[in-house]
């Protein structure tokens, strides 16, 4: 991977990327990162960042772009800045107050804002990051074993702290609208969201019903 970021640093990158929110960036070690980060360093390249949270954990993701910044003697452009989930609606304060105490330290770190009320992205990037371990088929395999659907949809109905729920940000399946679908029998969905209902867990278990179709 090393000698990969070098040649790439050769051929003209501006530097390293990563989106930790996503497999399978999401099984990175911050090591990992901070090794690879000194290699474009030595190329004067920067690292850019999706954060490990944008919610629950979005302080400790931010130190640790900080810290890679740091170790590896490189600037740091942190990508979509956010707090993502109501439960955390009023803490951008915290996170740019972060970020501020960085540079003021010496850090040449910067961000671009997210400046949109809702965000794109495939349905399977909302899953817990365990399912899509070992590829995309293996997800797959995974999507077809009741038992592991139901784990599923256990693990999307709650917060977690070490890895970014992106269904319980939006709300649930009342915050989802489904954009497109790859399969025929789903093309019916494309534009519609859950209904409204004063019941959250039949919005969440009608919205489940397409994620996992």
């Amino acid at each position: 991977m090393k000698s990969l970021v070098e040649q790439a640093m050769k051929d003209g990158a501006l530097g390293l990327s990563s989106a930790l929110i996503y497999p399978p960036n999401i099984y990175a070690k911050t090591d990992e990162l901070i090794a690879l980060a000194k290699v474009a360093s030595k190329y004067g390249g920067l690292y850019a960042t999706h954060m490990r949270s944008e919610g629950a954990s979005e302080m400790p993701a931010l130190a640790e772009a900080i810290r890679i910044g740091r170790e590896a003697n490189l600037p740091v452009e942190v990508f979509h800045l956010k707090v993502s989930g109501k439960p955390r609606w009023g803490s951008m304060k915290n996170v740019v107050a972060a970020i501020q105490l960085a540079r003021d330290s010496g850090l040449d770190i910067a961000a671009d804002m997210y400046p949109y009320t809702a965000g794109a992205t495939a349905l399977a990037s909302a899953l817990p990051p365990w399912v899509a371990d070992g590829g995309i088929q293996k997800l797959l395999e995974r999507l077809k074993d009741p038992t592991i659907r139901t784990r599923v949809k256990k693990d999307l109905a709650d917060d977690h702290p070490d890895w970014e729920n992106l269904f319980y940000d939006c709300g649930g399946g009342a915050g989802i609208l489904v954009a497109s679908a790859e399969n025929p029998d789903l093309k019916q969905f494309a534009g519609k969201r859950s209904m409204t209902s004063p019941r959250p867990g039949r919005n969440l278990r009608k919205t489940l019903s397409w994620i996992l179709s």
